[in-house]
């Protein structure tokens, strides 16, 4: 418990882009880890819908306890994305979207907190934003179009859920290995996989 209290009190310390990436990747990986834990995602069903492409990963989250989790999310690197689609979208039909139960509720909060990240670091700095989130300049343009509330609505739709942006060798390996913050997040980028969109076509 101590090392996981440390863990936690040495990201409050990061500068914000670096905060806000280990943040999503602990959040989504520690949300993973406890439905896996708790049985939620045993139907492919569930699993296809709201965790497109990960069906590998949470079989290795079930065998992971806390700290190993906590340590594959200690990296500068996302491990998350999403697809962020250059298009016009209908906000009312969005608000009126009806959100089924507490899983789904979840994902979409899960994918308005990443797109919020995203908007954040796009009004910081562009260039940062694309470099650290893999966005285009095309997709950074258009989430500067929204507001917080507008991103919460885009969020509900349904191609907006967060997928893994990495391979499963990467959460082997940062699980079983001694490696450093610095060593998993060169890791993470090499073993960067195909966009969120893939999964979601």
């Amino acid at each position: 418990m101590e090392a996981l209290n440390n863990h936690v009190e040495k990201i409050r310390h990061l500068s914000t882009p670096d905060r806000s990436v280990q943040l999503e990747n602990r959040s989504a990986l520690i949300r993973r880890w406890r439905l896996v834990k708790k049985g939620l995602l045993d139907d492919p069903r569930l699993i296809n819908r709201w965790f497109p492409g990960q069906r590998e990963l949470l079989e290795l989250l079930d065998v992971l306890d806390q700290e190993e989790v906590e340590l594959a999310a200690d990296c500068k690197t996302p491990l998350f994305g999403l697809n962020v689609r250059c298009t016009e979208f209908n906000l009312d039909a969005c608000a009126n979207y009806s959100i089924s139960d507490e899983l789904e509720s979840a994902s979409v909060q899960e994918s308005a907190l990443s797109l919020g990240a995203r908007l954040d670091m796009v009004r910081t700095s562009v260039q940062q934003a694309c470099q650290v989130f893999d966005l285009s300049f095309a997709e950074a343009n258009w989430l500067q179009r929204f507001c917080p509330y507008e991103i919460n609505l885009l969020a509900r739709d349904p191609s907006m859920v967060v997928a893994c942006m990495v391979r499963e060798e990467y959460f082997v390996a940062a699980t079983t290995r001694s490696l450093s913050t610095v060593d998993r997040t060169v890791l993470a980028r090499l073993t960067r996989r195909a966009p969120a969109k893939t999964f979601l076509n």
